[in-house]
């Protein structure tokens, strides 16, 4: 599927939290002082996401669905730190 136009961000928070429970924290970025229009992801303790997990000498490993997912909805994935990731449109 091609997306021309970003998903809502409400709508990909909802989806998350539907089909990753196991995320934890997934709210709006700027309610923590993240950038405006980001989604704040805790990736502490978390089995879908791992800074320290080595993919080919690279940190900050995510699992191949939720890439899918966020892929799809036309948003990226960037870490931050260890235990923040934050969304943001691509399209």
């Amino acid at each position: 599927m091609t997306r021309t136009k970003a998903m809502a961000r409400g709508h990909l928070i909802n989806k998350l939290k539907r089909v990753f429970p196991e995320l934890g924290l997934v709210m709006e970025g700027e309610e923590n002082g993240w950038s405006e229009g980001s989604i704040l992801v805790g990736a502490e303790d978390n089995s879908l996401l791992d800074y320290w997990g080595s993919l080919d000498g690279l940190f900050g490993k995510s699992d191949s669905k939720l890439d899918k997912v966020i892929e799809d909805a036309g948003w990226w994935l960037e870490w931050n730190d260890p235990g923040t990731v934050l969304l943001f449109k691509a399209i």
